[in-house]
């Protein structure tokens, strides 16, 4: 279960705006615009079995999981962009247990009900994209993820 009432605190404020704006958009000054997106998924899992073949043996779990992200976008005309992406997610980018039975059992040990400084999103990705002075280059720095596919 969890386990502070500021957990559940954070949970609702957090999760209930992802449910109620998912996408929004505002326009700060004519030509400065800022955007917020967010992403939120629940889950049931069972997991029965999952350490090894012993059928006598109950190493079964059942959980509740979440992932979500919440991304912000700011752009000035065509001259600058801002982005960053707050995240938060379970070990190995799985859901992350908040309800469950027992604690996890998995191939690398246990794993509890994420607690409150384990719920609290981390920077994933942020960058400034700009045009070089009257030139036809951009310059962007920051951290982005790089995806193999």
């Amino acid at each position: 279960m969890i386990k502070n009432k500021s957990t559940y605190i954070f949970a609702l404020l957090f999760f209930v705006s992802s449910f109620a704006v998912a996408e929004t958009s505002y326009d700060l000054f004519p030509d400065l615009k800022l955007s917020i997106e967010n992403h939120l998924r629940l889950s049931g899992n069972t997991l029965g079995n999952n350490l090894d073949l012993n059928s006598v043996k109950s190493d079964g779990v059942t959980y509740m999981g979440y992932t979500y992200d919440t991304k912000f976008n700011i752009t000035y005309k065509e001259f600058l962009t801002s982005f960053k992406k707050l995240e938060s997610n379970g070990h190995f980018d799985f859901d992350a247990p908040i309800v469950s039975d027992r604690k996890i059992n998995t191939l690398f040990g246990e794993v509890d009900n994420y607690s409150m400084p384990e719920i609290i999103p981390r920077v994933e990705e942020y960058w400034i994209d700009s045009v070089v002075v009257n030139l036809p280059l951009k310059f962007k720095i920051g951290h982005t993820k790089l995806h193999s596919n």
